[in-house]
């Protein structure tokens, strides 16, 4: 079995199979977190498997109320509980949502 291309013609959903601080650990996320956004916002990515729904409404609630402002303004309003790639995967989401 191959694992998924993440060649981005490929047209694969990739899933991480991933769970409990294994999936939040940022060391693992920040390298790749543009790479893990472009796949989520081209729908290709589960972003599910990477960051829990409750984190993400609590995200998508925060923005509803804020805004799209920068990403320096959006963080400062979540505060420590939130890292910025959570935030940008989110952003990520909402963009492929409204494509």
């Amino acid at each position: 079995m191959s694992s998924p291309s993440l060649n981005p013609g490929s047209g694969k959903k990739i899933h991480f199979n991933k769970s409990g601080p294994e999936r939040r650990d940022e060391r693992i996320l920040s390298p790749i977190e543009g790479h893990l956004c472009f796949f989520i916002e081209q729908g290709r990515l589960d972003v599910n498997m990477l960051l829990p729904l409750e984190k993400q409404a609590l995200i998508r609630e925060k923005l509803k109320v804020i805004g799209n402002n920068s990403l320096r303004v959006i963080k400062k309003q979540m505060g420590n509980d939130f890292s910025y790639d959570e935030i940008r995967m989110v952003l990520a989401l909402q963009n492929y949502q409204t494509q």
